[in-house]
């Protein structure tokens, strides 16, 4: 896997009428970012992504799936091909069986959610969710995860999806494999960045709280990272 590719994929959309979801062939995870929507006759809500906790479910080559908004609500799909023939019916997040952690101190502080791991049934598909103050750093030391090495570092491909408490609000991404050459991408409400490979620590301006969704692609029996030295 030496790109993200269509399969790997991350989408985020706002509806307000009845939206289909093809899992067949794939991993399939939904995120509710805000608002409300059904499946069927269950419920799914949340106020944002700072006040709310994550709501979604996961579901993995069972056909479609018919999200029917409540109003006009706010998804990120996530999809990655399915590793097998494997069938997962639709299964909500068990809030209860988030771990949070508060990573860090100082002006790295931040508070790092998993979603989705290997305890879920799916075999690909790594999520979460981490939330900084204002001027804040993340993914911090730096690291990366894009060469295997056996008990030392994974193959992971990553997206992340950044939200701003203030609307005006931005951060850096940096991404890099030397130092002395970084790719330093400005980031914005909304905006994604994949992550190929590299080191990639992110900042967030004073001016605004940072959220953002991560996922990772790769086996999710096997996930380690490699600092800089």
């Amino acid at each position: 896997m030496d790109n993200i590719s269509d399969i790997e994929r991350l989408i985020r959309v706002k509806i307000n009428t009845p939206y289909q979801i093809n899992t067949s062939h794939r991993e399939v995870v939904l995120i509710l970012l805000s608002g409300s929507f059904k499946v069927g006759e269950t419920t799914f809500s949340r106020s944002d992504v700072f006040t709310g906790e994550a709501d979604g479910f996961c579901i993995s080559n069972s056909g479609i799936v018919l999200i029917d908004p409540d109003g006009e609500c706010e998804i990120c799909i996530i999809k990655s091909a399915c590793v097998s023939n494997k069938i997962i019916p639709l299964t909500r997040f068990d809030k209860k069986s988030f771990q949070t952690n508060l990573v860090g101190s100082g002006n790295y502080y931040r508070s790092v959610k998993s979603i989705i791991d290997s305890r879920s049934n799916l075999s690909n598909l790594i999520v979460g969710e981490t939330t900084q103050d204002c001027g804040n750093w993340s993914s911090w030391p730096p690291h990366k995860h894009d060469t295997y090495i056996e008990d030392c570092e994974s193959n992971h491909k990553e997206i992340y999806l950044y939200k701003f408490e203030n609307k005006s609000g931005f951060g850096i991404q940096m991404v890099y494999k030397d130092l002395d050459d970084p790719d330093l991408i400005l980031v914005r409400d909304n905006d994604t960045v994949n992550i190929d490979s590299g080191y990639h620590p992110v900042v967030s301006s004073p001016l605004s709280k940072m959220y953002y969704l991560w996922v990772l692609f790769g086996d999710n029996e096997f996930f380690k990272v490699n600092y800089e030295s």
